[in-house]
């Protein structure tokens, strides 16, 4: 036997399982006396739902990394006498990893507790979990609220009327609902104990028909006359949040600017149904230049809403503020959406019309909404936000909060709503839809535009709006419809839809 042999031997002997000091024993868990409480108005929307998950993860993780600690220790502990083989090591550890997630899910409703206040049922009740209870009522109900605020830490007041349809312009409830409704709210929360009261508000509170450039939070003030009830309650509720801090319950106030996002249903999915019928042909410039903006997405929003949570115990942040939580990025407020208008396989707008023609749509739509009492198609304030640049500064979010947006999630609404893209039923409805456009816009528009003329010329303003409509649509409609045509020719010819991408990327797809 060789001498490096022999002297291995010997260390082996020397070194012995035997003679290893025993590691220590697990630290036990240390289990919360109580759960974080977390209580939610408006907890069924989408926004309220994304920002449970998130929370759920954050304390899913810390419990996952305790367990690790504990059952790593636990296993040292067993195997300090080196007998343990490879194979069986192995499915130890598999089953720890199988142990710890079952032991996270049980441990989750003693780390945090939901209460979500609602006036609709949310889907799947039964599934929520032992970590969530769902109260339906209105936050204004002050026997229920009251009993929902015991023990809370902090209230997310995410819940609003008016946002849009025709109760934006029902003063009576915009301001029972939003305003006072919220006053009561943080009156109960302080008397409740609660410590952090968080209220979510708009960029439409600022926004007064003039564009705003990189708007701040401190410099930009209120107009004296609103768009509509709802800017005006939700500036109310703002001061009302704003004068509520105090040393035994903080306040902050977060201002979105048209939440967005996969899965999100009041902007996202109007604008993608709207696509998919085909008339998505037009945008408004005024002047050439298409006005920018700043959205908010989903995933950015709740990293406002979780970062403030974070931030407001710190003394050195002031309680009371107002907070921008948009997207770093500036985009057109039309162009912004083009590349899942492509990725359905239609073709980019051709019709360029002056804001003054949307408005006076919008304007119609809601005379007739409040006349017949339905919710109109487009509000006046929605047209405004396309078609007037209103940018807003993030500076002192990212230096209070440390917030850091995350990029446009354009790619995967695109991959949620666009999956049928170029199956054969879709190719027959993009035909259908082709056809339709060609039909309504070169028979059925110039057509009535024609008869209104004829008929009140030159005695009505119909008559002088119809010919301008009319002028306008022959000015643009030899262009739209050979457009029409090559696209048309291209779905018969069963030709790749290319998609952008975005970053100048194009994407062929399947």
């Amino acid at each position: 036997m060789s001498f490096h042999r022999i002297r291995q031997s010997f260390r082996r002997i020397r070194h012995t399982p035997e003679d290893s000091p025993k590691p220590p024993p697990p630290r036990e868990i240390e289990i919360p006396e109580r759960p974080y409480r977390i209580l939610i108005t408006g907890g069924v929307g989408h926004l309220a739902k994304c920002l449970r998950h998130k929370i759920e993860e954050k304390y899913k993780n810390e419990i996952r990394a305790l367990l690790q600690d504990y059952h790593h220790a636990k296993f040292a502990r067993e195997n300090h006498l080196g007998q343990m083989g490879k194979s069986l090591r192995r499915r130890k550890k598999q089953m720890i990893a199988t142990e710890i997630e079952r032991e996270t899910n049980n441990l989750l409703k003693k780390w945090v507790f939901f209460v979500l206040i609602d006036i609709i049922n949310p889907p799947n009740s039964n599934n929520l979990g032992e970590h969530v209870a769902y109260m339906e009522s209105k936050f204004e109900d002050e026997s229920k609220m009251k009993t929902a605020l015991q023990n809370v830490t902090v209230v997310y007041h995410l819940a609003a009327v008016g946002m849009t349809g025709r109760y934006a312009r029902d003063r009576q409830i915009c301001v029972r609902t939003n305003s006072t409704a919220t006053t009561n709210l943080v009156s109960w929360a302080r008397t409740a104990g609660v410590q952090r009261f968080i209220y979510a508000s708009s960029v439409g509170v600022i926004f007064q028909g003039l564009p705003l450039i990189n708007a701040t939070e401190r410099d930009t003030p209120y107009p004296h006359e609103h768009y509509n009830f709802y800017c005006e309650s939700k500036a109310q509720a703002e001061e009302i949040v704003s004068k509520g801090t105090g040393p035994d319950m903080k306040t902050a106030i977060i201002r979105f600017s048209g939440i967005y996002g996969p899965g999100e249903k009041r902007v996202t999915q109007r604008v993608v149904d709207f696509m998919k019928t085909g008339f998505w042909i037009g945008l408004s410039m005024e002047n050439g230049v298409e006005a920018q903006t700043q959205l908010s997405s989903v995933a950015n929003c709740v990293q406002g809403l979780m970062k403030i949570d974070e931030k407001l115990p710190d003394p050195h942040i002031a309680g009371g503020r107002i907070y921008h939580i948009v997207d770093r990025e500036v985009c057109g407020t039309f162009s912004f959406w083009a590349p899942i208008n492509r990725a359905l396989g239609f073709p980019d707008p051709y019709i360029v019309m002056p804001p003054w023609v949307l408005r006076c749509i919008a304007w119609i739509c809601q005379t007739l909404a409040d006349r017949y009492d339905f919710d109109p198609f487009v509000s006046v304030l929605e047209v405004d936000l396309l078609t007037i640049t209103n940018t807003y500064s993030i500076a002192r979010a990212e230096r209070d909060l440390g917030y850091d947006p995350e990029p446009s999630p354009i790619a995967e609404i695109i991959a949620e709503h666009c999956s049928e893209v170029n199956t054969p039923e879709w190719q027959w409805q993009l035909k259908k839809v082709r056809w339709q456009q060609i039909f309504l816009f070169w028979v059925v528009v110039p057509i009535g535009l024609a008869l209104i003329v004829w008929m009140f010329w030159p005695h009505s303003l119909f008559a002088v709006i119809g010919a301008a409509f009319l002028k306008l649509w022959v000015s643009y409609l030899g262009k739209w419809v050979g457009e029409i045509f090559e696209q048309v020719r291209a779905i018969g010819a069963n030709l790749p839809v290319q998609v952008d991408g975005g970053d100048g990327a194009v994407v062929e797809l399947d």
